[in-house]
């Protein structure tokens, strides 16, 4: 069994207790009619995506969604075997790799579709095609009109009357009513043009965690849940938990002199007679530069500032209020034991908690509670018992 003392002293700690909880709670919202797709893309958040789709298959998700081919082959290789829906775009040269793995993928081309259907033969398994349209994103997706005929005309003439779903994606569910009303309308419209054209539209999803939240109507056969699954709903929800603390371990402690000036740049100057303490982690693992004499940790319950500038690896802090902090014990960069969270830490450097969360490092060791109980991930994927 390994001791927490062992690793790093700059570590992730999630909570998959409240992945699941989550994940419950957005399953108790949809109702049994409509599916749960647990989006664990960019490594589940930072969190770790094989861990946080397992705690959100048990919360009650049924698919999972990610980004591109190798996080979806990730979570086969981990043993996991419900659906997996590729959002994002995969070559179609990559195509049998997709179906020999039995993940979905989205398709908005007349070549993507075909790239994937010849895999289906070569392979010898289904290949599954949820069709993703553009209604105001203009990111990827066929759009209605020439786009949209150019894929009916192609399943068409291979014969599929069916694929897997259909999707689209709200541009600002969170802010614009009259928008997501209108990518909806268009959305439905284009649903009903494929069925016109002989083709079962199969599962129909739009609703990211914004939309699922706020637009009831519009959950249809399955929801997608991003950030609000890692505790950070994106409009007013209550009964939401945060799944990531990011935590570290005083490596120096020090007094110095009024006048004494901190760090790169000397951009901070000692205003009186200061304790200065240093952690361990720095813009190298994630934690922003921005956050230079403006972002604080927690410790005990209390916030204390950061002092001078964040470097690569490590950055200071001021101590002073805390007279019998020493090497080593332990600060909250993000969340655990009153350390800010990742919505404030987004808010004071101008971004968004997605970025916050997404932008933690590999180096970070994670290290997950369950149950109560501790356990890391070694290179092998095999669980390792851990000790506080």
């Amino acid at each position: 069994m390994a001791r927490l003392s062992e690793i790093r002293p700059a570590w992730i700690e999630v909570d998959l207790d409240a992945i699941s909880s989550n994940a419950s709670l957005i399953s108790s919202m949809v109702g049994d009619r409509t599916a749960v797709m647990a989006v664990v893309k960019a490594n589940g958040y930072g969190h770790g995506a094989v861990e946080v789709a397992g705690a959100s298959l048990e919360g009650g998700a049924s698919w999972l969604g990610v980004a591109v081919l190798s996080e979806g082959v990730e979570l086969r290789r981990a043993g996991i075997r419900a659906p997996v829906l590729i959002l994002g775009y995969t070559p179609d040269e990559q195509a049998q790799e997709v179906v020999e793995n039995g993940l979905s993928q989205a398709v908005w081309t007349p070549s993507g579709v075909e790239a994937l259907v010849r895999a289906e033969d070569r392979v010898g398994k289904p290949a599954l095609i949820h069709l993703k349209i553009d209604t105001g994103m203009a990111r990827v997706g066929a759009r209605a009109g020439e786009e949209l005929e150019a894929l009916i005309r192609t399943l068409n003439e291979l014969g599929r009357r069916r694929v897997a779903g259909t999707f689209t994606h709200f541009a600002a569910a969170d802010t614009d009513p009259g928008y997501t009303e209108h990518q909806f309308a268009t959305f439905m419209s284009v649903v009903r043009r494929i069925g016109d054209a002989g083709i079962d539209p199969g599962v129909l999803h739009c609703c990211n965690s914004a939309g699922l939240l706020r637009y009831p109507e519009y959950r249809l056969d399955m929801v997608r849940p991003g950030i609000a699954l890692y505790g950070y709903p994106p409009c007013p929800a209550k009964g939401f938990r945060i799944g990531l603390s990011l935590y570290a371990r005083l490596s120096h402690v020090k007094a110095i002199e009024a006048g004494t000036t901190v760090g790169y740049g000397c951009a901070y100057t000692a205003p009186r007679d200061i304790v200065v303490g240093t952690v361990p982690a720095g813009y190298a693992d994630g934690y922003s530069r921005h956050l230079s004499n403006r972002g604080e940790v927690g410790v005990w319950g209390r916030r204390i500032p950061v002092v001078g500038r964040v470097c690569m690896d490590q950055f200071m802090v001021d101590a002073t209020a805390v007279p019998s902090l020493k090497a080593g014990d332990t600060v909250s960069l993000i969340a655990g034991n009153g350390g800010p969270t990742a919505e404030e830490i987004a808010d004071s450097v101008g971004t968004i908690v997605n970025d916050v969360l997404t932008g933690l490092s590999a180096r970070l060791p994670r290290v997950y509670r369950k149950a109560g109980r501790l356990y890391t991930v070694d290179r092998e994927g095999d669980r390792i018992p851990m000790e506080e």
